[in-house]
């Protein structure tokens, strides 16, 4: 998928009304579930709101666990799928879709772009109801893929 085609699915996608999550009523976590975990253990001064820094401390605090300055796919689906659930599989997915320049390895440049998509209101900042809709629009089982659980 194009880095184009990502942009306009992301930014399309924020306004996407939170319905049924990804669980399909199976007892999984749904997108608002995930996003209240992620503001949980991002927002660092528990305003209520993510800034682009405190997801990229979060990053690379969690997720990089070699210390190299990149949360490399195996790093980010073994975290991911243990913090929030999600399928092994369809974390490698979401991995791809987060990895902007398919390089294996998400970076200040990825989350950065990632962010402008998050934040629908274009105040520097994202609110639980806009990670869970972006996470919606860019995660696989958003489009009929696995489960959120694994």
């Amino acid at each position: 998928m194009t880095t184009a085609l990502k942009t306009i699915i992301a930014i399309s996608s924020i306004s996407v009304v939170l319905g049924a999550g990804p669980g399909g009523g199976t007892g999984g976590l749904s997108f608002t579930d995930i996003a209240r975990l992620v503001a949980a253990n991002v927002d660092q001064d528990h305003d209520g709101n993510l800034t682009l820094t405190e997801i990229y401390n979060s990053l690379i605090t969690r997720f990089d666990h070699d210390g190299d300055g990149c949360a490399e796919k195996q790093e980010f689906v073994k975290q991911w799928s243990h913090d929030y659930h999600d399928n092994p599989h369809v974390s490698g997915i979401f991995f791809d879709h987060l990895d902007l320049d398919q390089d294996g390895c998400l970076t200040q440049t990825d989350i950065d772009f990632n962010f402008r998509a998050m934040d629908a209101h274009g105040d520097h900042s994202v609110t639980e109801a806009e990670f869970a809709s972006f996470l919606s629009a860019v995660h696989p089982s958003s489009t009929g893929g696995s489960s959120v659980v694994g």
